[in-house]
């Protein structure tokens, strides 16, 4: 087909058609983005006010804990009407929602097309949860208005440098491989990165000629040193999208120098409902302030621009499990200058404390990167941490649910010996609880020696 054709034919026929089919409203929240683009700071802050007030209600009159957190601090939904009032509320974590999960269920979840989402884990401890369908369809439209910062077209090819094929059991279902079909989307394992592997992706690379890339900073920077060893890549992408992890600036140079392309760090709460991406001009990451309001705190109280604070997030989407003033785990550094690209969307300076480490072993095979968290997801395991104890073992620490079966053991063995390979011993650890990091952080992948092997 000519591809002056297929863009505006995907963007003007068949993602409406797709709206209508799934009873999403991508296409209606892309409008409104292109509209709030134009907006200034204090216009979008006004508008998200509104929005506040509206998720503020529904939390009020139907969701039975943060209607007790509401009488207990003698407050009406009224009493909350800006963004400075949110310091009247407590903040949750995910611990918080996952005991309390039935009072946090809105009591009108089935006037709401719902679905349930999952998170692995990038802090060990996997997440369910329901998820409005208009929420998703709001995060769709802000990741292609975050991906265009690169001038990504809706429609151009994407390999996609993921968490896929890391489940051998599990199979895409149809909606998946029509909806990657159609938008050119070619998913890949980032997990297992043997030689073996990465020879394939070369090849595949080099057939499909994708003009973007979007993955784990942790396995491009393994795949760019495998390329610049080899030197047997000869297509070069238009940019890379990294998310997930830490991007470390020397993950970033060499990826850049390898693939010769710029680099595009994004960062995601999915729970949380948070999206920020690095433009044009690569001097922080723009929020997108349309799915969510975002604190920046220490000890309660908000940091000064230029500070580093938790990310504490409002979701403004999700009326069937609201997520009010939750804590992601993670820290930024908020800034109030705006970027030379002109765009009035605020920003992060930076982000700290997303780390994990690549297992190395003496078989050629490295696993990192958030896609092992893949392995809980749906599992009864409520925290977990993978540590590299030999350069040719590892231990897994597990913290089961009450639900966890034999069999669910049997799955996760099985998982991770098809992907470590021949002369790697995993070992299997069951515990009450597992140890935090002195910043309060658990790393749920420790590698042997992480500074001298990530940097190799």
């Amino acid at each position: 087909m000519n591809k002056n054709i297929y863009h505006p034919l995907l963007r003007k026929l068949i993602l409406p058609v797709a709206d209508k089919v799934m009873h999403t409203n991508i296409c209606k929240y892309i409008k409104l983005l292109r509209k709030m683009d134009k907006w200034s700071q204090d216009e979008i802050i006004c508008w998200q006010n509104e929005k506040l007030q509206e998720i503020i209600k529904q939390c009020y009159n139907n969701v039975f804990y943060y209607r007790k957190i509401f009488e207990e601090r003698g407050l009406t939904s009224k009493d909350i009407q800006t963004i400075d009032d949110l310091t009247k509320l407590p903040t949750v974590d995910k611990g918080i929602i996952k005991n309390n999960y039935n009072a946090f269920l809105a009591s009108n979840v089935r006037e709401v097309r719902t679905k349930i989402n999952s998170t692995g884990g990038t802090t060990g401890e996997p997440f369910r949860y329901h998820c409005d369908w208009d929420y998703w369809s709001a995060i769709q439209a802000c990741n292609l208005r975050s991906w265009g910062f690169a001038g990504y077209k809706y429609g151009d090819r994407v390999l996609l440098f993921g968490g896929s094929s890391l489940l051998p059991t599990r199979k895409p279902n149809l909606i998946d491989k029509i909806r990657y079909s159609v938008e050119r989307k070619y998913p890949l394992s980032a997990v297992h990165l043997s030689k073996e592997n990465m020879e394939e992706y070369t090849l595949l690379i080099d057939k499909i000629h994708p003009q973007f890339m979007y993955g784990y900073p942790s396995s491009f920077f393994i795949f760019a040193k495998y390329i610049r060893k080899h030197k047997k890549l000869r297509f070069k992408p238009k940019a890379i999208f990294t998310t997930a992890e830490m991007l470390y600036p020397y993950y970033r140079n060499l990826i850049e120098e390898v693939f010769n392309c710029p680099v595009f760090d994004q960062y995601g709460c999915r729970d949380g409902g948070i999206i920020a991406t690095e433009c044009e001009m690569h001097s922080g990451l723009h929020i997108a302030p349309e799915l969510s309001i975002v604190e920046f705190i220490r000890d309660g109280h908000p940091v000064s621009s230029g500070e580093i604070g938790e990310i504490v997030v409002t979701n403004l989407w999700n009326y069937s499990l609201p997520f009010i003033r939750y804590k992601t785990g993670d820290l930024g550094k908020p800034t109030n200058r705006i970027c030379q690209c002109g765009r009035s969307l605020p920003l992060i300076d930076s982000l700290e404390g997303r780390t994990t480490d690549i297992l190395t072993f003496s078989n050629g095979v490295s696993l990192g990167g958030p896609a092992l968290t893949l392995i809980f997801r749906d599992l009864p395991v409520n925290k977990y941490q993978i540590l590299q104890t030999q350069e040719d073992r590892v231990m897994v620490n597990l913290v089961k649910g009450k639900t966890f079966t034999s069999k669910d053991l049997k799955y996760v063995k099985d998982v991770f010996n098809a992907h470590v390979g021949l002369g790697v011993t995993v070992d299997f650890n069951f515990v009450d609880e597992i140890p935090l990091t002195k910043s309060g952080k658990l790393r749920f992948i420790v590698g042997l020696n992480p500074s001298q092997e990530i940097r190799s």
